[in-house]
């Protein structure tokens, strides 16, 4: 069999295996090895990451648990739909013991997840999100935060919705919710009790809870580069990342600096790594690890999965989905033989013409 993919890295060169590297040094310069985690035929749309257990999310719908260290897939959910949606959003609760999927369609549902090995096939969710619709948003999910009592989540019908994880019941209705007249895109948590909230106009929103009550004041008015698509927050530093690719770094107190072009579409996440790192994926089909202080890309990947052009608008799912821990950075979109000009035929015999039920492999074949 012969396999291809177009990936490759990007920044200078690595230093020689002369000197051990920490960690840390390790990340700044991208001293690590690539390697192959698992395979998953239908698109994956997002990912989260726990341990040695990896789940992601597919364009199918289906929710997926593979061991990092076997590549064997070890559990399997679903949502019991005739009309599945693919899964937009993944997440755990800090303590890992709950995980949350939400969809393009806006619903809400989570699985008591368990350890290595024992994760097991379910059928249907154990808990539903639901508010008195019977859905728990009327459009796609596009933000999700979950804390140790709290799951925020955000959706294209303008909804900022906050639900109480406290009590362990089958079915959870918001505990409040507060609505936009802008599209919110991205969520992110910023500190005790406060998220912020990207919009389709290229704005920022802080959005405080106290006493039930939702207060809300712009972080950041709307901007040229088009709609905010990704956020993340890390010791008062908030960093933004746009429709055309651009990245920006706001610090309390201090202008916004403009981080070095890297991505030319939109970046689709941003998540911090440590106090000075991020990294970002794109729709452009690149990753890169950047530097917090300076706003310049250190080194990163290029040749995974591009969105096709319509699939741009940002509130589809996901041409790259990413997951980080403080040791490895976990992403899709690496493709097999992309440029196989045609599936290969099992079954060919001159006697008998080719007809649609010949046998197709698929081109990683």
């Amino acid at each position: 069999r012969h396999w291809e993919a177009l990936v490759s890295r990007i920044g200078p060169p690595l230093p020689n295996g002369e000197k051990r590297l920490s960690t840390a040094e390790a990340w700044r310069c991208g001293a690590g090895k690539l390697r192959v985690v698992c395979h998953e035929a239908s698109s994956i749309t997002s990912m989260a990451l726990r341990g040695q257990s990896l789940c992601f999310g597919t364009s199918s719908g289906r929710l997926r648990v593979v061991d990092l260290r076997s590549g064997a897939k070890v559990g399997e959910y679903f949502v019991g739909s005739h009309m599945p949606s693919p899964i937009s959003l993944l997440h755990f609760d800090e303590a890992g013991e709950l995980l949350v999927a939400g969809d393009l369609r806006g619903r809400l549902h989570a699985w008591k997840s368990k350890f290595p090995g024992s994760w097991g096939y379910t059928p249907h969710p154990d808990i539903s999100f639901v508010d008195e619709d019977g859905c728990a948003h009327s459009s796609a999910v596009t933000g999700l935060i979950l804390s140790e009592d709290m799951m925020i989540s955000s959706s294209c019908d303008g909804t900022v919705s906050f639900w109480s994880l406290q009590d362990d019941d089958e079915v959870i209705y918001p505990a409040s919710s507060t609505r936009f007249l802008g599209v919110p895109l991205c969520l992110c948590a910023g500190g005790s009790s406060q998220v912020f909230v990207g919009f389709k106009d290229g704005s920022v929103r802080k959005v405080v809870m106290t006493d039930g009550k939702c207060a809300d004041s712009m972080a950041l008015p709307p901007a040229e580069s088009g709609a905010v698509t990704a956020l993340a927050f890390q010791a008062e530093t908030l960093i933004v990342g746009f429709e055309d690719g651009q990245v920006k770094i706001l610090r309390q107190g201090r202008d916004a600096l403009i981080a070095k072009p890297f991505h030319s579409s939109n970046v689709q996440e941003l998540k911090m790594l440590s106090d000075d790192l991020f990294v970002s994926s794109a729709s452009d089909g690149r990753v890169a690890v950047w530097s917090l202080n300076t706003g310049s890309p250190l080194w990163g990947f290029r040749g995974l999965s591009r969105a096709e052009p319509e699939d741009l608008e940002p509130v589809n799912a996901r041409s790259i989905s990413m997951a980080v821990d403080s040791e490895k950075l976990l992403f899709s979109g690496l493709v097999i033989n992309p440029v196989t000009p045609a599936n290969t035929i099992f079954i060919n015999d001159w006697r008998e013409s080719r007809s649609v039920f010949d046998e197709v492999a698929p081109a990683c074949e």
